[in-house]
Protein backbone atom coordinates (compact mmCIF):
# COMPACT_ATOMS: atom_id res chain seq x y z
CA UNK A 1 0.00 0.00 0.00
CA UNK A 2 1.35 3.23 -0.87
CA UNK A 3 1.07 6.51 1.24
CA UNK A 4 -0.66 7.95 -1.18
CA UNK A 5 -3.68 5.57 -1.36
CA UNK A 6 -7.08 6.38 0.31
CA UNK A 7 -7.47 5.45 3.82
CA UNK A 8 -10.82 3.22 4.89
CA UNK A 9 -12.12 6.83 5.82
CA UNK A 10 -11.58 8.29 3.16
CA UNK A 11 -12.51 5.29 0.60
CA UNK A 12 -15.59 4.83 3.31
CA UNK A 13 -16.86 8.39 2.60
CA UNK A 14 -17.04 8.65 -1.19
CA UNK A 15 -17.62 4.82 -2.05
CA UNK A 16 -21.58 5.62 -1.91
CA UNK A 17 -21.59 8.05 -4.62
CA UNK A 18 -19.20 5.92 -7.44
CA UNK A 19 -21.04 4.16 -10.12
CA UNK A 20 -22.10 0.70 -9.53
CA UNK A 21 -19.48 -2.03 -10.79
CA UNK A 22 -21.06 -4.03 -13.43
CA UNK A 23 -21.99 -8.23 -11.64
CA UNK A 24 -23.45 -10.43 -14.52
CA UNK A 25 -24.08 -7.83 -17.27
CA UNK A 26 -22.56 -8.57 -20.44
CA UNK A 27 -19.44 -6.10 -22.10
CA UNK A 28 -15.83 -5.43 -19.78
CA UNK A 29 -16.35 -5.48 -16.53
CA UNK A 30 -15.19 -2.19 -14.40
CA UNK A 31 -11.87 -2.11 -13.18
CA UNK A 32 -11.22 -1.84 -9.37
CA UNK A 33 -12.95 1.64 -8.35
CA UNK A 34 -10.37 1.61 -5.42
CA UNK A 35 -7.35 0.92 -6.71
CA UNK A 36 -8.06 3.29 -9.78
CA UNK A 37 -8.57 6.53 -7.74
CA UNK A 38 -5.84 5.30 -6.18
CA UNK A 39 -3.86 5.73 -9.31
CA UNK A 40 -5.45 9.00 -9.63
CA UNK A 41 -3.70 9.81 -6.30
CA UNK A 42 -0.55 8.57 -6.86
CA UNK A 43 -0.23 11.10 -10.04
CA UNK A 44 -1.46 13.66 -8.24
CA UNK A 45 0.89 13.54 -5.69
CA UNK A 46 3.68 12.93 -7.52
CA UNK A 47 3.29 14.88 -10.32
CA UNK A 48 4.78 12.00 -12.98
CA UNK A 49 3.51 11.01 -16.74
CA UNK A 50 0.43 9.43 -16.73
CA UNK A 51 2.59 6.39 -18.46
CA UNK A 52 5.05 6.50 -15.51
CA UNK A 53 1.53 4.96 -13.31
CA UNK A 54 2.63 1.37 -11.41
CA UNK A 55 1.40 -1.13 -12.64
CA UNK A 56 0.03 -2.40 -9.14
CA UNK A 57 -2.82 0.27 -10.02
CA UNK A 58 -3.83 -1.23 -12.95
CA UNK A 59 -3.18 -0.32 -16.82
CA UNK A 60 -2.57 3.62 -16.97
CA UNK A 61 -4.69 3.77 -20.02
CA UNK A 62 -7.93 2.32 -17.91
CA UNK A 63 -7.02 5.03 -15.21
CA UNK A 64 -6.70 7.72 -17.91
CA UNK A 65 -9.43 6.96 -19.36
CA UNK A 66 -11.54 6.64 -16.39
CA UNK A 67 -10.31 10.30 -15.26
CA UNK A 68 -10.91 11.71 -18.60
CA UNK A 69 -14.39 10.34 -19.41
CA UNK A 70 -15.50 11.18 -15.73
CA UNK A 71 -13.87 14.45 -15.11
CA UNK A 72 -17.87 16.03 -14.46
CA UNK A 73 -17.99 13.30 -11.56
CA UNK A 74 -15.42 14.95 -9.53
CA UNK A 75 -17.19 18.22 -9.31
CA UNK A 76 -20.56 16.15 -8.57
CA UNK A 77 -18.69 14.35 -5.79
CA UNK A 78 -17.19 17.65 -3.96
CA UNK A 79 -20.46 19.00 -4.66
CA UNK A 80 -22.43 16.40 -2.92
CA UNK A 81 -19.87 16.52 0.06
CA UNK A 82 -20.51 19.92 0.70
CA UNK A 83 -24.34 19.52 0.43
CA UNK A 84 -23.74 16.67 3.21
CA UNK A 85 -21.57 19.11 5.23
CA UNK A 86 -23.90 22.25 4.99
CA UNK A 87 -26.83 19.91 6.46
CA UNK A 88 -24.56 18.40 9.28
CA UNK A 89 -23.54 22.30 10.34
CA UNK A 90 -20.01 21.42 9.59
CA UNK A 91 -19.06 24.50 7.28
CA UNK A 92 -18.58 27.64 9.43
CA UNK A 93 -20.97 30.45 8.78
CA UNK A 94 -18.93 33.31 10.54
CA UNK A 95 -16.32 34.14 7.81
CA UNK A 96 -14.99 32.89 4.36
CA UNK A 97 -11.73 34.00 2.65
CA UNK A 98 -10.81 34.62 -1.11
CA UNK A 99 -7.38 34.57 -2.46
CA UNK A 100 -5.35 34.12 -5.40
CA UNK A 101 -1.98 32.45 -6.41
CA UNK A 102 0.10 31.87 -9.67
CA UNK A 103 1.01 28.09 -10.75
CA UNK A 104 3.38 27.42 -13.43
CA UNK A 105 2.75 25.87 -16.57
CA UNK A 106 4.73 22.91 -17.40
CA UNK A 107 5.58 22.76 -21.48
CA UNK A 108 3.56 19.75 -21.65
CA UNK A 109 0.58 22.20 -20.77
CA UNK A 110 1.41 24.66 -23.11
CA UNK A 111 1.17 22.30 -26.66
CA UNK A 112 -2.97 22.39 -26.13
CA UNK A 113 -3.32 26.30 -25.71
CA UNK A 114 -0.47 27.71 -28.28
CA UNK A 115 -2.47 27.87 -31.17
CA UNK A 116 -3.64 31.31 -30.52
CA UNK A 117 -3.30 34.05 -27.29
CA UNK A 118 -7.74 33.21 -27.38
CA UNK A 119 -7.67 29.43 -27.29
CA UNK A 120 -4.56 29.75 -24.14
CA UNK A 121 -7.19 32.57 -21.97
CA UNK A 122 -9.70 29.93 -22.21
CA UNK A 123 -7.58 27.21 -21.18
CA UNK A 124 -6.42 29.13 -18.03
CA UNK A 125 -3.39 29.49 -19.45
CA UNK A 126 -1.30 32.97 -20.17
CA UNK A 127 1.75 35.07 -19.58
CA UNK A 128 2.66 36.77 -16.00
CA UNK A 129 5.29 37.80 -14.03
CA UNK A 130 6.22 34.46 -13.30
CA UNK A 131 6.21 33.34 -17.07
CA UNK A 132 3.53 31.46 -18.49
CA UNK A 133 1.42 30.31 -15.88
CA UNK A 134 -2.35 29.86 -14.87
CA UNK A 135 -3.99 31.52 -11.51
CA UNK A 136 -5.91 29.51 -8.91
CA UNK A 137 -8.70 31.88 -7.30
CA UNK A 138 -10.24 30.48 -4.41
CA UNK A 139 -12.40 30.45 -1.76
CA UNK A 140 -12.62 29.03 1.84
CA UNK A 141 -14.50 29.07 5.11
CA UNK A 142 -12.81 29.87 8.33
CA UNK A 143 -12.35 26.33 9.29
CA UNK A 144 -10.19 25.42 6.13
CA UNK A 145 -12.67 23.63 3.84
CA UNK A 146 -12.65 24.41 0.37
CA UNK A 147 -15.78 25.90 -1.21
CA UNK A 148 -14.92 27.72 -4.72
CA UNK A 149 -12.43 27.46 -7.17
CA UNK A 150 -11.40 29.39 -10.83
CA UNK A 151 -8.60 28.64 -12.41
CA UNK A 152 -7.96 31.62 -15.22
CA UNK A 153 -4.49 32.67 -17.15
CA UNK A 154 -2.06 33.95 -14.97
CA UNK A 155 -2.42 37.78 -15.98
CA UNK A 156 -6.01 37.69 -15.10
CA UNK A 157 -6.55 39.88 -11.79
CA UNK A 158 -8.18 38.60 -8.89
CA UNK A 159 -10.97 41.47 -9.06
CA UNK A 160 -12.45 40.44 -11.81
CA UNK A 161 -13.48 36.67 -11.26
CA UNK A 162 -14.63 37.17 -7.68
CA UNK A 163 -18.08 37.16 -8.63
CA UNK A 164 -17.47 33.87 -11.10
CA UNK A 165 -15.86 32.82 -8.35
CA UNK A 166 -18.46 32.89 -5.70
CA UNK A 167 -20.36 31.30 -8.20
CA UNK A 168 -18.98 29.02 -8.40
CA UNK A 169 -19.20 27.56 -4.93
CA UNK A 170 -22.15 24.77 -4.83
CA UNK A 171 -24.09 26.05 -2.19
CA UNK A 172 -27.21 28.01 -3.35
CA UNK A 173 -26.00 31.44 -2.00
CA UNK A 174 -29.47 32.97 -2.55
CA UNK A 175 -30.48 31.40 0.92
CA UNK A 176 -28.89 33.56 3.58
CA UNK A 177 -28.34 30.35 5.52
CA UNK A 178 -25.92 29.66 3.62
CA UNK A 179 -23.83 32.44 3.00
CA UNK A 180 -21.65 33.67 5.36
CA UNK A 181 -21.58 36.93 7.39
CA UNK A 182 -18.42 38.21 6.80
CA UNK A 183 -15.52 37.87 3.80
CA UNK A 184 -12.10 38.62 4.13
CA UNK A 185 -9.92 39.44 1.21
CA UNK A 186 -6.67 41.34 0.69
CA UNK A 187 -6.49 44.94 -0.58
CA UNK A 188 -6.59 43.00 -4.65
CA UNK A 189 -10.58 42.99 -3.85
CA UNK A 190 -10.37 46.44 -3.15
CA UNK A 191 -13.69 47.25 -6.19
CA UNK A 192 -16.89 49.32 -5.55
CA UNK A 193 -18.55 46.38 -8.00
CA UNK A 194 -17.56 44.02 -5.42
CA UNK A 195 -18.19 45.76 -2.15
CA UNK A 196 -21.70 46.33 -4.18
CA UNK A 197 -22.26 42.75 -4.37
CA UNK A 198 -21.03 41.64 -1.07
CA UNK A 199 -24.16 44.44 0.25
CA UNK A 200 -26.49 42.94 -1.49
CA UNK A 201 -25.79 39.78 -0.02
CA UNK A 202 -25.75 41.19 3.40
CA UNK A 203 -22.24 39.66 4.03
CA UNK A 204 -20.12 41.94 6.00
CA UNK A 205 -16.99 43.49 4.32
CA UNK A 206 -12.91 42.69 5.98
CA UNK A 207 -11.22 44.08 3.40
CA UNK A 208 -8.23 46.60 4.03
CA UNK A 209 -8.38 49.88 1.85
CA UNK A 210 -5.24 51.05 -0.03
CA UNK A 211 -3.32 54.05 1.60
CA UNK A 212 -4.71 56.44 -1.17
CA UNK A 213 -8.16 55.89 -0.30
CA UNK A 214 -10.93 56.31 2.39
CA UNK A 215 -10.63 53.81 5.97
CA UNK A 216 -12.95 51.06 5.44
CA UNK A 217 -15.65 51.76 8.45
CA UNK A 218 -16.66 48.07 8.50
CA UNK A 219 -12.80 46.81 9.08
CA UNK A 220 -11.46 44.66 11.96
CA UNK A 221 -8.58 44.08 11.99
CA UNK A 222 -9.17 41.02 14.40
CA UNK A 223 -11.37 39.18 11.34
CA UNK A 224 -9.07 40.07 9.20
CA UNK A 225 -6.83 37.84 10.72
CA UNK A 226 -8.64 34.57 9.80
CA UNK A 227 -7.42 35.59 6.42
CA UNK A 228 -4.48 33.09 6.38
CA UNK A 229 -6.32 29.96 6.46
CA UNK A 230 -7.04 30.63 2.51
CA UNK A 231 -3.49 31.49 2.48
CA UNK A 232 -2.90 28.05 4.13
CA UNK A 233 -5.33 25.79 1.61
CA UNK A 234 -3.23 27.08 -1.31
CA UNK A 235 0.23 25.73 0.48
CA UNK A 236 -1.67 22.81 1.01
CA UNK A 237 -2.16 22.31 -2.39
CA UNK A 238 0.88 23.02 -3.55
CA UNK A 239 2.03 20.34 -1.79
CA UNK A 240 0.29 17.87 -4.56
CA UNK A 241 2.98 18.10 -7.05
CA UNK A 242 0.06 17.69 -9.88
CA UNK A 243 -1.51 21.05 -8.89
CA UNK A 244 2.12 22.98 -8.22
CA UNK A 245 2.95 22.72 -11.27
CA UNK A 246 0.15 22.47 -14.08
CA UNK A 247 0.95 19.59 -16.84
CA UNK A 248 -2.31 19.30 -18.18
CA UNK A 249 -3.21 21.15 -21.20
CA UNK A 250 -7.11 21.34 -20.82
CA UNK A 251 -9.00 23.50 -17.66
CA UNK A 252 -11.34 20.44 -17.01
CA UNK A 253 -8.66 18.48 -16.43
CA UNK A 254 -6.87 20.43 -13.99
CA UNK A 255 -9.95 21.60 -12.46
CA UNK A 256 -10.61 17.49 -12.09
CA UNK A 257 -7.12 17.10 -9.97
CA UNK A 258 -7.61 19.91 -8.36
CA UNK A 259 -11.42 18.98 -7.20
CA UNK A 260 -9.87 15.38 -6.06
CA UNK A 261 -7.49 17.43 -4.32
CA UNK A 262 -10.56 18.93 -2.43
CA UNK A 263 -11.75 15.88 -1.62
CA UNK A 264 -8.85 15.03 0.21
CA UNK A 265 -8.37 17.61 2.23
CA UNK A 266 -11.73 18.18 3.08
CA UNK A 267 -12.39 14.64 4.02
CA UNK A 268 -9.10 15.01 6.57
CA UNK A 269 -10.32 18.02 7.95
CA UNK A 270 -13.73 16.82 8.83
CA UNK A 271 -12.68 13.25 9.98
Amino acid sequence: MSRHDLTNTEWNAIRNSLPKERSGKPGRPWADHRKTINGIMWLLNVGAPWRDIPECYGKWQTIYKRFRSQSGFWHHLWSKLLQTLRRNKMIDPSIWCVDGSIVRAHHSAVGGSSQTSRCAVKNGLGRSRGGYSSKLHIARDGQGIPLGIRVTAGQINEPTEFIDLMDSIPLKLQRKANRSEYLAGDKAYVARYIFEWLESKSIGNVIPNRKNENKNPNFCRERYRQRNVVERLIGRLKHFRRIATRYDKTVESYLSMIKIAFLRITIKAIK
